[in-house]
């Protein structure tokens, strides 16, 4: 069960999200004050991906329109690319977002047998702030996605 979870589980999980506000990224130390000041001057919600246990920001989008056309676009490339029958989609108080990515997932022509909608905790939350959500998943990931 061990070996399982360290050569396939591991390696294969993926969670991609964005947030909603730079506010508490800034707070939390992740970014300056001038990238801060930028980000909300021109309405840019970055991108972020934890790998190997880091977070790190592979892009960004500006306004929340493109925030939404890049989950539900994620969203159908991890259903493809999937390893096991599950998806999860958490969301930072904003239930109303994560249950449109829901619906959307099972509106696929294959979706996943479980989609799961979850609340990310407050000790995330209050890094990433209200408004984040996100999709995550056992399976491939490609960075083209973006």
């Amino acid at each position: 069960m061990v070996k399982f979870i360290s050569e396939v589980l591991i390696p294969h999980s993926q969670l991609l999200g964005v947030v909603d506000t730079l506010k508490f990224l800034r707070k939390g130390g992740r970014i300056g004050t001038i990238s801060w000041l930028m980000g909300s001057l021109l309405s840019i919600k970055p991108i972020l991906r934890i790998s190997n246990g880091v977070l790190h920001s592979p892009g960004n989008v500006r306004g929340k329109e493109h925030m939404h056309k890049l989950l539900r676009k994620i969203a159908q490339k991890a259903s493809e690319n999937r390893l096991c029958e599950t998806l999860i989609v958490g969301h930072s108080n904003v239930p109303h977002l994560g249950e449109e990515l829901v619906d959307f997932i099972k509106g696929l022509s294959d979706p996943p047998e479980e989609v799961l909608l979850i609340d990310i905790g407050p000790t995330i939350a209050s890094h990433l702030g209200p408004g984040a959500f996100g999709i995550s998943w056992i399976g491939k990931y490609d960075p083209s996605w973006l």
